[in-house]
């Protein structure tokens, strides 16, 4: 087996082994449900899609991406193991890229546990099964793309708290510069060719493209290069820290 499976596989088994980690899960699960529900209204709009349950999507993911981004480097160094761990016969690299697709298959089981809404919607017509596909591909990407993010802050801190509130910084310096919200209020003081390009370049606006069913290679490229972008600064980061660890 390969080094970096071997790490995914531990990892994934950790997690699985993690009172914590399945509280994430349950709550990832209860407060995409009850925002889709009760916010989003899906049920009243009688349409058989699932735009309400994208449109959180990007916002809950962002906060639960950064709580599951604790136990990447900060609990190992709170606990003492960190040490440990980088006497493996195995590279950062190694350890790095298997922590992070144990926490990406991670979420990718939580989606599917979102497998009720799809039931919901095929209740109130004929849903777009291609459309649901491409938004849940969506998800994925975007949940790859906060977990590099995270495992970025848990690299500069060994508290906790202070490694989930630089990750939901880093996460919302890429949402907030997209979201309709915040475009409306720079407006004010910015030029309209420069907000639509922020609008444009901004991940939530290839996010929601391929929500939408619309798959550009040029979406799907941008999710995936930040992705790696994240990762390799998480290694630069842990060896240039690596004495202070």
């Amino acid at each position: 087996m390969m080094p970096f499976l071997a790490i995914t596989k531990k990892e994934f088994l950790d997690f699985g082994r993690s009172p914590l980690v399945m509280v994430i899960l349950v709550s990832f699960l209860l407060m995409i449900n009850s925002a889709t529900f009760f916010l989003g209204r899906i049920l009243d709009r009688n349409q058989a899609d699932l735009a309400s349950f994208f449109q959180f999507m990007p916002w809950v993911l962002s906060f639960f991406t950064s709580a599951i981004g604790i136990k990447f480097w900060a609990e190992e160094r709170q606990r003492g193991t960190i040490q440990l761990l980088l006497t493996w016969p195995v590279t950062l690299m190694e350890l790095v890229i298997g922590k992070f697709l144990a926490s990406w298959f991670l979420l990718l089981i939580g989606l599917g546990f979102t497998w009720p809404l799809i039931a919901s919607i095929a209740y109130l017509g004929q849903p777009d099964y291609g459309t649901i596909f491409s938004g849940y591909l969506a998800a994925w990407l975007l949940a790859g793309t906060f977990l590099s993010l995270a495992q970025l802050a848990s690299t500069f801190s060994g508290s906790q708290v202070l490694s989930f509130i630089l990750s939901l910084c880093f996460q919302l310096a890429l949402l907030l510069p997209s979201w309709t919200g915040f475009l409306a209020w720079l407006g004010d003081f910015l030029p309209a060719s420069l907000i639509v390009w922020l609008r444009e370049f901004g991940i939530l606006h290839r996010f929601q493209n391929l929500t939408q069913g619309v798959l550009y290679g040029r979406d799907i490229g941008f999710f995936l290069s930040i992705t790696l972008l994240g990762l390799s600064a998480t290694i630069i980061s842990l060896r240039r820290n690596r004495d202070r660890l």
